[in-house]
């Protein structure tokens, strides 16, 4: 038999320090049973002896041919140009906060070449390295070498139904910090990775065009000219000189001619969310000895719903007008993303005619005045004196008009629970459409929706003639037999109305409320508009800086942050004092309530209060992912 050498494991808010996993979970982790054929990464640590682990992001891909991966770069510092008239500036030094991900097919033949949408179908690693390819988590290699691996095992849990397995390379070599299913775990959610990946799944925080830190094809200039080093000759921003490494280079060719496109990254990461919301569902809801729905569910019903009600997750959309042409061609502003007024990726699956008729353009000129008004700016954290100093004045960023969204990671969630409802349903499709219509101008930081957790039923049964689950009918009953149903300015009054709206029109009458509304959101925009089209941008760019505001406080509130906010730079600051907002289903704004505020900053999470609107102490390990 041969030799199994063993496997470090550290699952936060489960184990108190670093051991070593047992035969039996490691038989767990490499078990391969058809269609599965086991972790990749967990059985390459059993067969290799540990003074012999590959420990950086080179020597790992030295293990594979070009042919069977494809590497991802991005940088949330790229906006900071790189001052080479003047060595000794002190931004030169800032920390561009480089990163590399390599999306592995390990078992794909050398010579075939990569077809990138084979990845999640297969065994898939994806390898996080920082901007040391050779670090190797020692001190003496310097700093930019961390490296972290999300393996995916395609069929784990049967045909199409995959999970991820979580690593992390220290000191001490590959520990395994726990997969998937540990993002939902009481003891483990919420910690290490699953600060990060708060729904299990390998995640991309800009998830959609145009990409805003990630490189592509047409922004190669940005990195050249932030990063600042020559073929032979690194600088202080780039120290380890990785623009012209050749794992990204190739010699003689333009810098970084050999990674890839991030549209291609956002396909696998969506494809890898909706297969691993496959395997939760499965396990939630079917019991794998009849294959038939559980006559009883229970934590189940508040894990699925908070995706409807909670924004479990969120990513970071922009416009699709790159700073530089702002500035340097008097560019207009291609559309403020629609998600900064109602939560379209979820609204849509159900309410497929809601949305706004046109883009929200806006004029170059008042852009940059209402930037200039805020004082908006990109800043860095002096590593002297811990302060923060305005990086990049007058900018948002690579593009204009970042904003957070809604993740991804809850709108397949509850794509999911509407594509699955024909096995078993755990809410109709009116009943989730009432409880996103509930408070929908603001599609993040809602206390109204958020307060409606408390109604779900700790329980629910199965009734095999509908197909369903009773967890609408006990949530109505006890909404109804709350204090507040009779209050008509309560969220309970307005999701028993919301409900009440018969089934046969009920997608008629709310996508007309929700397009009346972003009509008059794009009249507030329009020349000549009352109040002034001044006014209503300056509104709109204080509710993006608010709801940043609100995040960041998750963030600054711990030594290490691994949510969108990461790094100082992820997002633009207001350098004016501006105050907590939210939407009025009017198009305009309105300070939020100071309870509200209080809430959404709380240090500690409470019970029914998302992961990702609270800040809490942790010193956990940072994120693996993207």
């Amino acid at each position: 038999m041969t030799e199994r050498h063993p496997i470090l494991a550290f699952i936060e808010g489960i184990d108190t320090q670093i051991r070593t996993l047992s035969s039996a979970e490691v038989d767990e982790l490499t078990r391969a049973t058809s269609p599965s054929l086991g972790d990749w990464f967990t059985q390459w640590l059993t067969r290799t002896p540990v003074n012999q682990r590959l420990l950086t992001f080179r020597t790992f891909l030295n293990m594979f041919t070009p042919s069977r991966y494809q590497i991802f770069g991005v940088s949330d510092g790229v906006t900071l140009v790189y001052d080479s008239n003047n060595p000794s500036n002190p931004l030169n030094s800032v920390d561009r906060h480089m990163r590399y991900i390599c999306v592995v097919l390990p078992d794909a033949e050398p010579g075939s070449g990569i077809n990138i949408q084979d990845a999640i179908i297969n065994r898939t690693l994806f390898l996080v390295g920082g901007s040391f390819p050779d670090g190797d988590g020692n001190l003496n290699t310097g700093s930019g070498g961390f490296l972290q691996c999300a393996s995916w095992d395609p069929h784990a849990y049967g045909r199409n139904r995959g999970i991820t397995r979580f690593y992390q390379r220290n000191r001490e070599g590959w520990i395994y910090f726990g997969d998937s299913f540990n993002a939902f775990k009481v003891a483990s959610a919420d910690r290490g990775p699953f600060d990060g990946h708060v729904g299990g799944a390998i995640i991309m925080k800009e998830l959609t065009a145009p990409w805003t830190h990630w490189f592509d094809s047409g922004n190669v200039g940005q990195f050249e000219r932030s990063l600042g080093s020559a073929r032979n000759q690194p600088s202080l921003a780039d120290p380890h000189n990785v623009l012209h490494d050749p794992l990204f280079t190739p010699p003689g060719g333009r810098a970084y001619a050999l990674l890839s496109r991030a549209e291609s990254l956002e396909r696998v990461v969506e494809n890898s969310i909706n297969s691993w919301y496959r395997t939760r569902f499965h396990t939630d809801f079917i019991n794998p000895g009849t294959g038939q729905p559980h006559p009883v569910i229970s934590t189940a019903i508040q894990h699925w719903v908070g995706h409807i009600l909670l924004n479990r997750a969120m990513n970071i959309a922009t416009s699709a007008t790159a700073s530089e042409n702002v500035i340097h061609s008097a560019a207009n502003i291609e559309g403020i993303p629609g998600t900064l007024f109602y939560n379209g990726n979820a609204l849509e699956i159900i309410l497929r005619d809601a949305g706004p008729e046109r883009p929200f353009g806006i004029t170059n000129d008042l852009y940059r005045q209402s930037v200039a008004s805020l004082e908006l700016s990109l800043y860095y954290r002096d590593r002297a004196t811990g302060e923060l100093r305005v990086a990049v004045p007058g900018s948002e960023g690579p593009f204009a008009f970042p904003i957070i969204e809604p993740g991804a990671e809850d709108y397949i969630g509850i794509q999911t629970l509407t594509v699955q409802a024909r096995v078993a349903q755990l809410l109709p499709q009116k009943a989730i459409a009432a409880m996103l219509m509930v408070d929908f101008p603001n599609p993040l930081y809602s206390s109204r929706r958020e307060s409606l957790m408390k109604y779900l039923p700790e329980t629910a049964t199965f009734n095999s003639q509908t197909s369903s689950y009773n967890v609408i009918d006990q949530f109505i009953s006890k909404v109804r037999a709350s204090a507040q149903a009779s209050n008509p300015s309560s969220a309970e009054y307005e999701i028993l109305n919301l409900l009440n709206t018969p089934d046969g029109t009920y997608i008629g009458i709310f996508t007309k409320r929700i397009n009346d509304y972003l009509g008059k959101v794009h009249a507030r925009l329009q020349p000549g508009a009352g109040g002034g089209v001044q006014s209503a941008l300056e509104d709109y760019m204080i509710l993006a800086e608010s709801r940043r505001k609100i995040y960041r406080g998750r963030e600054d509130a711990k030594p290490g942050g691994s949510g969108l906010n990461e790094f100082v730079m992820t997002l633009p600051r207001a350098g004016k004092e501006v105050p907590y907002t939210r939407m009025k289903e009017d198009g305009h704004i309105e300070v939020m309530p100071a309870g509200d505020v209080e809430r959404f900053l709380r240090k500690k999470p409470s019970a029914g209060t998302c992961p990702v609107y609270v800040s809490r102490d942790n010193d956990g390990v940072a994120s693996v992912g993207l």
